[in-house]
């Protein structure tokens, strides 16, 4: 009787070449995926510069007049104004910006220069949406908690 079937040392020939192939491939693999995010950041970084020249032109007032002088628009400005509706991910790696993160505008002579500026969130940062926005002026400082009533 005639049996068909791989000899125990054909199957680890078979999976010795399967290991140097996956040992070549991966370091390539992780690299494209490298690149990609990289360019996507950059997709990323693209549309933000975009929702800032749609914030700069109802904010004109706001533009730096002088040659070399800079205006900065935050991110939470621009969901604030409602052009950035979204929690912006950093595609490197997968975290939040923080509200905190900035688009610069500069003024080159009769021109303006975008200039993207991110923080990552951090936990501390971590703000729910609905939450209220508190903007303090002056130089006091305050100690707040849960409850308490600022005016």
């Amino acid at each position: 009787m005639k049996t068909r079937g791989f000899t125990l040392i054909e199957l680890l020939g078979i999976i010795v070449v399967l290991g140097i192939v996956a040992t070549i491939a991966t370091p390539m693999v992780q690299k494209i995926i490298g690149d990609n995010r990289e360019k996507m950041f950059e997709v990323v970084k693209n549309q933000l510069v975009d929702v800032a020249k749609d914030w700069a032109t109802t904010n004109a007032s706001s533009l730096p007049d002088n040659h070399g002088d800079y205006a900065d628009v935050t991110f939470g400005q621009l969901k604030t104004s409602g052009l950035l509706r979204i929690n912006v991910i950093n595609p490197t790696n997968n975290k939040v910006f923080s509200n905190e993160s900035f688009v610069r505008i500069t003024r080159n002579h009769n021109n303006f220069v975008y200039e993207v500026v991110t923080y990552d969130l951090i936990d501390a940062d971590n703000v729910q949406p609905g939450s209220p926005v508190i903007t303090l002026n002056g130089e006091q400082v305050m100690n707040l908690n849960i409850g308490d009533i600022y005016e």
